[in-house]
């Protein structure tokens, strides 16, 4: 939830006891990730080595941006770009926001569909009507690619752009990457790619190839909180009517907000050098370990959902089943009240969701379930559960146990 803050007193008073001494059984990876050991290192010698004004020139300053450049640089090898294409910011949402105000104009047509974040669905609803067309999905949560196929068409005389995530962050759902792309070049759209749960879920060549502009934040990625991404994979034009456009680069787009040159003044302030450094840290432990990690949480997921499913009360799995490892949304349509299942399993010392941790109304039945024809029964009755590197066995067991007790009382 984004903010509840009179649930949250209520509920802070009730877990004091747990904090300390009782086993907190961690399952919300897709709201934020432990943070990687190695990366608090990263962070504290930041703060303690290099904590000059990276824009300074004197000495301080010269040390913390040749630390600030060579984790650029870092960053961008492992995403396959040019450290030029790679500009820090403080959030993934911030991101977004900056990309879509970076190549809007008057001629700009967004398309998105309606199962996105909503860092990217209230920024495009924002504007007029006319400057956007939102996709549904069908019960797998895919897109129709005739129905992408006719927008296209018909906005094709405008600067076309298809933004959207490649990993549902609630479902897990994932999108038929490199067919879309293929559909949109047919009419040179520019492709924004929301890859904050992608960079966790899949390898960089599954998606990173096929999209010009994506966002990361370091909190998806065992890093700690306060460093967003906003990257270009190569130079592109906008353009639609001549084979010899002129080529832009992110940096000649415009900024959403003024002030300093920071980022090549798309975000002006002064970088966030420790939290940088820490997630350089964390993306050089993914470049070692995501592929065999991505193959340890499809065979954990597929296992967590044997053990739920074992219950003698009914557990619905509504994610598809082309999803990315270690997402399942589940919905419990025996439970009565899902904020007060919510509440005991919370006290249970188990973090599992519901939806976005963006979003502020836990009884509230899931949009992205009802946008994918869920029986609304069941989208008032779903659970998210988003598992990691510190993910095993027991956490399901703990969580079917937490169940079991819960219809007991």
């Amino acid at each position: 939830m984004a903010c509840n803050c009179e649930r949250k007193e209520r509920l802070a008073k009730l877990i004091s006891d747990i904090r300390m001494d009782k086993k907190i059984t961690y399952m919300d990876y897709n709201a934020t990730t432990p943070v990687l050991t190695e990366s608090i290192g990263a962070f504290e010698r930041s703060c303690r080595q290099n904590w000059g004004n990276p824009s300074n020139c004197h000495t301080t300053g010269i040390k913390a941006w040749e630390e600030l450049e060579k984790n650029r640089e870092a960053i961008s090898k492992y995403f396959n770009t040019k450290k030029e294409n790679i500009f820090f910011c403080s959030s993934g949402s911030e991101a977004i926001f900056a990309g879509i105000h970076a190549i809007l104009n008057s001629n700009t047509f967004f398309i998105s569909t309606v199962i996105e974040h909503s860092s990217v669905l209230k920024n495009i609803i924002a504007l007029p009507k006319e400057q956007y067309h939102l996709l549904k999905v069908s019960g797998n949560g895919m897109i129709n690619i005739e129905e992408f196929s006719k927008v296209l068409e018909k906005n094709k005389e405008k600067n076309i752009v298809f933004i959207y995530s490649p990993v549902n962050h609630e479902t897990g759902a994932l999108a038929p990457i490199k067919e879309i792309y293929r559909k949109a070049k047919e009419y040179n759209a520019l492709i924004f790619l929301d890859a904050v749960q992608a960079a966790a879920r899949l390898s960089v060549i599954e998606w990173q190839p096929f999209c010009d502009i994506f966002t990361l934040s370091s909190h998806k990625l065992y890093a700690p909180k306060g460093c967003g991404v906003l990257a270009l994979t190569k130079e592109y034009s906008p353009g639609v009517s001549s084979a010899d456009k002129v080529s832009k680069t992110l940096s000649e787009l415009n900024p959403f907000r003024f002030g300093g040159n920071q980022e090549s003044g798309l975000f002006p302030g002064t970088e966030n050098t420790p939290a940088i450094s820490a997630f350089a840290k964390s993306i050089e432990y993914l470049e070692l370990n995501l592929k065999s990690e991505i193959a340890r949480l499809k065979t954990l997921t597929d296992e967590g959902l044997k053990i739920l499913q074992s219950l003698p009360y009914k557990v619905v799995l509504e994610s598809p089943e082309n999803r990315a490892a270690g997402i399942l949304c589940l919905s419990l349509p025996e439970v009565k009240e899902i904020e007060q299942f919510m509440d005991f399993i919370y006290l249970k010392g188990i973090c599992i969701s519901r939806f976005s941790a963006c979003s502020d109304n836990e009884k509230a039945a899931s949009e992205i379930l009802t946008a994918m024809g869920c029986p609304l029964e069941r989208a008032e009755k779903s659970i998210r559960i988003s598992t990691g590197i510190y993910s095993k066995r027991d956490d399901y067991y703990a969580l079917a146990d937490a169940i079991k007790e819960y219809f007991k009382q």
